[in-house]
């Protein structure tokens, strides 16, 4: 996925102002996403037990969001 992001190409020309903003703040954005897809922290392995634990008690539905 991080390939996909730092390679991508063929941006659709931009019709107006909010498409010239976006177009510029684009490459930003794909460089702090390849940037979260390097850290290596182990921030998310640490936390997600407790989120998932919290989404888990706290649906709505009977169905779980997670599979298996």
């Amino acid at each position: 996925m991080k390939e996909d992001l730092s390679n991508r190409t063929g941006h659709a020309a931009p019709t107006d102002r909010a498409s010239e903003s976006h177009a510029r703040r684009e490459p930003e954005a794909i460089a702090l996403l390849c940037k979260w897809l390097a850290e290596d922290s182990g921030y998310d392995e640490r936390v997600w037990p407790a989120v998932k634990k919290g989404l888990e008690e706290s649906r709505l539905s009977e169905r779980s969001p997670f599979r298996g």
